[in-house]
């Protein structure tokens, strides 16, 4: 009899011990330091658990009313842990690494999403944050929509006879900037097989007037950190381009565009539409 209650107690407390554990598994206080993580986690429907965003996520609206804690490249240990996060949800750019491994050290669990250089990569980061929130569900669901968005793109690609695409990034104060090897801009050129109006550059670097005349661009793709950044008005260079004669320039949310989040695909279909001809001077926001 008292070794039957000694068994008793036993699976008792193991109970107990294993919800406890259960329920610590899954976070309450979330902090998300990158625009897609933070749009992902809108889309799995798991936003109450957010307490904190970074300054790139922007989108949704509702995103905009959280507590920021900086730009994701430049956080704070102390402007962190004054949100109480039990989850911080990065990216490799996310930093500086001094302050990540000092959260890590204090108990506060990170994880870092995979890097995105092809639109099925953008199913593994909605997987992987998934299964963190306990959103396995939602996670299906989302990435249904996704594989169909992304075989819709690929049945139109390759563009027949592609024409070099300028890019460029419409960066608020540091002014429009040329875009080339290293950067997201190029990737998403890539990912359509489109070629790039400029050669030899890499990063990005300051608009010039001159090389825009040069390359004679027939399609020109912007994007834009806020709304307004880009003003063809004010650039007579870009207005003397075949492209912006022939109303071929199209002005994108960089957000949606570059930050290879769940609209990421949606947005490569855009540009897509308009190398083949179906686009015309346009903003999307």
């Amino acid at each position: 009899m008292k070794l039957r209650k000694c068994l008793t107690l036993c699976v008792a407390v193991c109970a107990c011990l294993w919800m406890s554990v259960g329920v610590a598994q899954t976070p309450q206080r979330i902090v998300a330091v990158d625009g897609a993580i933070t749009e992902i986690i809108y889309a799995l429907g798991a936003e109450s658990m957010l307490v904190g965003v970074d300054t790139t996520s922007i989108f949704p609206a509702a995103a905009r009313d959280l507590p920021s804690v900086g730009y994701r490249r430049i956080l704070t240990a102390e402007g962190l842990l004054a949100l109480q996060p039990d989850l911080i949800l990065a990216t490799a750019e996310s930093g500086p690494k001094a302050t990540l491994e000092h959260l890590a050290s204090v108990g506060v669990k990170i994880v870092t999403v995979p890097d995105v250089h092809h639109p099925d990569d953008v199913l593994q980061r909605v997987a992987q944050i998934a299964a963190v929130l306990d959103r396995s569900q939602q996670g299906e669901q989302l990435q249904q929509k996704l594989q169909q968005q992304i075989a819709g793109l690929q049945r139109l690609l390759p563009v027949p006879d592609p024409k070099p695409v300028l890019f460029l990034l419409a960066a608020g104060t540091h002014g429009v900037m040329l875009a080339r090897q290293g950067t997201q801009a190029q990737m998403v050129l890539d990912v359509l097989q489109l070629p790039n109006a400029v050669v030899n550059v890499e990063s990005y670097k300051p608009f010039n007037a001159e090389a825009a005349l040069a390359l004679q661009p027939e399609l020109i793709v912007v994007a834009e950190t806020q709304p307004g950044a880009f003003n063809l008005a004010s650039l007579p260079a870009l207005q003397a381009t075949p492209a912006a004669q022939h109303n071929r320039v199209l002005v994108l949310d960089s957000m949606y565009l570059l930050s290879g989040g769940p609209r990421w695909p949606a947005a490569l279909l855009d540009v897509l539409q308009f190398a083949q001809g179906n686009g015309e001077l346009a903003r999307v926001d």
